[in-house]
């Protein structure tokens, strides 16, 4: 080579080789825009599920599945004999102590009779006021607008319900939010207002804009969207801990709000694909920190 160096450097292949391996060196340390896939699932933004506080008697349910219901509209009303009753003796005993306080004389001894009259008419308008909020349980209203969903066929008015068990689940339909999960490098490149796509899993529809509007700060332990473990068909890898889902390595949960919130797919959450624009880095970079990383854990740091 040393012999032949005036006759190697002039050949017009070693310099376009010379000039693909700068090109490359280049492109290796600038910045490049970036993007971040992953697996995400599209949820309405809000469900509440309308639960039977105790055992009751359904007197009026006559909303059917995907009923669409107004903030404040009453789902369901439920009776139950016992609180009735208690109602009822309440009201009857406020009512009586009301008219003692009334008819009390002014002599010392009515006078006496009627300061004990008054508490046991505060005990009793406490008491009154207690049963009418657990009586409220019984009969909930809607705490935004949305629609019916998974109602039990099986409901009529007559059918007696068990405590705690489920009777309906309300859905807010116009919100959608996208949960996924990321990992420490992936959530380093992104921040709060960057935009994302998402589309889902059968590629069926247009993409839905997305917005990020939180990053935990945290790592999550457990995954609460059984949906995107590896074993569902997601990205993360999980193993089965007393029944959850926990991941193998350190992830933080992030939430995108859908701009413009798809009326098809507010019924249920679907599972699908999400790019997130990320900051620029240049490929270069990610090798380094890993370098620096096992330097750092072989020294003893």
């Amino acid at each position: 080579w040393r012999q032949r160096w005036s006759l190697i450097r002039i050949r017009r292949r070693s310099r376009l080789s010379g000039m693909v391996m700068l090109v490359g060196l280049i492109l290796f340390i600038l910045p490049w825009p970036g993007r971040i896939g992953a697996s995400g699932v599209l949820r309405p933004a809000e469900q509440w599920p309308v639960y039977a506080p105790g055992p009751a008697q359904l007197e009026r349910f006559d909303l059917k599945e995907g009923a669409a219901v107004s903030a404040g509209e009453p789902l369901i009303v439920l009776a139950t004999p016992e609180l009735q009753s208690r109602l009822a003796a309440t009201q009857a005993r406020l009512d009586r102590l009301r008219w003692q306080a009334a008819s009390a004389g002014f002599d010392t001894e009515s006078r006496t009779r009627l300061q004990s009259s008054q508490d046991e008419l505060a005990t009793a308008e406490a008491e009154l006021f207690s049963v009418k909020e657990e009586l409220a349980k019984f009969a909930p209203l809607a705490p935004f607008s949305g629609h019916l969903r998974d109602i039990d066929p099986d409901l009529h008015p007559g059918t007696w319900v068990g405590r705690k068990e489920k009777l309906a689940l309300l859905v807010r339909s116009d919100a959608q939010v996208v949960e996924t999960y990321l990992d420490e490098e992936a959530v380093k490149r992104i921040q709060v207002g960057d935009r994302g796509l998402f589309i889902i899993d059968s590629g069926s529809g247009s993409g839905l804009a997305l917005t990020v509007t939180s990053i935990d700060a945290d790592t999550s332990r457990v995954l609460t969207a059984g949906m995107l473990a590896a074993s569902a068909g997601g990205h993360i890898l999980t193993r089965d801990r007393k029944g959850q889902k926990t991941p193998d390595y350190s992830v933080y949960r992030v939430m995108l709000a859908v701009d413009t919130p798809s009326s098809l797919l507010s019924s249920q959450s679907w599972r699908g694909n999400i790019v997130i624009r990320a900051d620029w880095e240049a490929p270069a970079w990610r090798y380094l920190r890993n370098v620096i990383a096992i330097l750092v854990r072989e020294a003893g740091f």
